[in-house]
């Protein structure tokens, strides 16, 4: 996984359509994956009171991001690179 950045979520937002659009998309995508107990305010998940996912939910969206090609390639990268192999 990444290191957390408050910054650099808000700076993809910009980038991706600016905030509000962004968030859109993610709660967009939360939809598509099913999930029911999860909504989004900000790309970076700092506290608002209409924020909100599960430890279940937050799972699935794991899976799903590691079932796609870039996001599986890094975290393979990094945990062979932990794991002394290169």
């Amino acid at each position: 996984m990444l290191a957390s950045g408050n910054d650099a979520a808000v700076a993809i937002a910009g980038e991706c359509g600016g905030m509000t659009a962004f968030v859109g998309k993610m709660n967009a995508k939360a939809a598509e994956l099913g999930l029911t107990d999860t909504h989004f305010d900000n790309p970076n998940g700092l506290p608002s009171d209409t924020h909100y996912t599960t430890a279940h939910e937050l799972a699935k969206i794991t899976a799903a991001a590691l079932r796609t090609r870039c996001s599986g390639r890094s975290s393979r990268q990094k945990a062979a690179r932990s794991a002394g192999m290169r």
